[in-house]
C-alpha cells in the first residue's frame, strides 16, 4: 500500500524521474522539486523500501504454498 502510495505522490506532482526528464528534453518548464526536496526524498525512500518489503512477503508466500503443495 505504501508502495504504489509513494509513487502515486510523486506522479500527481509531476516529481518522478520520468517527468523530469519530460521537462528537461521537450519544455523550457523548470521543476519545483528544489522547494520540496526532503519530501520527494522521503517518497522516494518509501516507495524503494516499501517495494523490497512487498517483495520479500510475495517469495515467502510462494515459498509457503509450495511447501503446502509437496
Amino acid at each position: 500500500f505504501l508502495w504504489r502510495g509513494s509513487e502515486l505522490y510523486l506522479q500527481i506532482f509531476q516529481w518522478d524521474q520520468d517527468w523530469q526528464d519530460i521537462l528537461v528534453l521537450m519544455t523550457d518548464e523548470t521543476s519545483d522539486i528544489d522547494l520540496y526536496m526532503g519530501r520527494v526524498q522521503f517518497s522516494r525512500e518509501i516507495s524503494r523500501y516499501a517495494g523490497l518489503i512487498s517483495g520479500i512477503s510475495v517469495g515467502s508466500t510462494f515459498s509457503y504454498i509450495y511447501r503446502l503443495l509437496k
